[in-house]
């Protein structure tokens, strides 16, 4: 099964190519019987504090945890080339794998069966309520950054974007 939806929208990328369905994809497919909960991250340690929280919730649930970080596709259009497509830069793949790697780690370091997933898209808080509707999550979990004014208009907010965009129910984790 691929992902029609995010591949159509760009949201499913690896690498500039359209994502087939990924081994954790999979597996979640399979057992549709086990409900789940995406954890996401932006691999910050701001981002670990939901860890224990959603995993102690996952066991006493009976639901499965999917780890899950979004790269964001910067696209550019080509100088002087105004009618020509956008260009995905290079080094995407790079920070894929750079993630996949640090979810490895994460994974090793917490108690529990936490799958891990990375995809790319242009839009984070999508590419997140699109994936956990596609998989049927029964939440989406993420810690806030906390931050306020300046930063918040400069920055954004990712929870709030997922908050908005998202029909799956989301649990956010306060900076405190």
């Amino acid at each position: 099964m691929e992902f029609e939806g995010l591949a159509d929208s760009g949201a499913a990328r690896d690498s500039g190519s359209a994502l087939a369905t990924s081994a954790a994809a999979r597996t979640i497919e399979e057992k549709d019987d086990m409900k789940t909960i995406l954890l996401t991250t932006d691999l910050s340690e701001e981002s670990r504090r939901a860890f224990g929280p959603v995993l102690e919730l996952a066991g006493e649930l009976g639901h499965r945890v999917v780890l899950l970080f979004v790269a964001q596709e910067l696209s550019a259009v080509p100088y002087s080339t105004p009618l020509a497509p956008p260009v995905i830069p290079p080094d995407i793949g790079r920070e894929v794998e750079r993630a996949r790697e640090a979810l490895t780690e994460f994974q090793q370091d917490l108690d529990g069966p936490v799958e891990i997933e990375v995809l790319t898209g242009r839009d984070i808080a999508e590419t997140i309520a699109t994936y956990a509707e596609r998989i049927g999550a029964s939440f989406i979990a993420l810690a806030t950054h906390g931050r306020s004014g300046f930063r918040r208009l400069v920055m954004g907010s990712v929870a709030e974007q997922v908050l908005r965009c998202s029909s799956t129910p989301v649990l956010c984790y306060p900076r405190f």
